[in-house]
């Protein structure tokens, strides 16, 4: 069944608080829950965006987990940095989600006026800046790439 967000599934945020709107419940995926922002409230690009990447993690979520596991062993190659993060080395490829803290799909609309969406996941060894996916025709490209 694919993913369908609309208006009513997001909370806006309290008064005070940072702009975003999020989604009453998250994307429940086999690699996780992604957690669904909007940097404004919800109009109809916003939404389509969020529906885009929301429905190809739902989809592809394997595609996902091979970046974040491919993340993850090219981490272990320094030893110390992982043993400073508590993060195994020889982690089993299922165990590895346990070690992603956040998984979110992020969407807000730019200065220009375009809409721009990013998976974003923070990896116990990538706290400081974790890995931002993107969707381009129809295939993950990581933000450093």
């Amino acid at each position: 069944m694919a993913v369908q967000l609309t208006l009513k599934d997001f909370a806006k945020p309290p008064r005070g608080a940072a702009a975003v709107w999020q989604a009453r419940v998250p994307v429940a995926t086999p690699f996780g829950d992604f957690v669904v922002e909007l940097g404004s409230a919800p109009d109809a690009e916003l939404l389509a965006v969020a529906n885009e990447l929301a429905a190809f993690v739902s989809a592809n979520f394997g595609d996902v987990f091979e970046v974040v596991f491919t993340d993850f062993q090219r981490a272990c190659e320094d030893r110390q940095w992982m043993r400073g993060c508590d993060v195994p080395l020889r982690l089993a490829y299922d165990r590895v989600p346990e070690f992603v803290r956040d998984r979110t799909i992020s969407v807000r609309r730019e200065r220009s006026g375009s809409v721009s969406g990013v998976i974003f996941l923070v990896p116990e060894w990538n706290v400081e800046h974790g890995i931002e996916l993107f969707l381009r025709d129809g295939q993950l490209v990581r933000s450093d790439d």
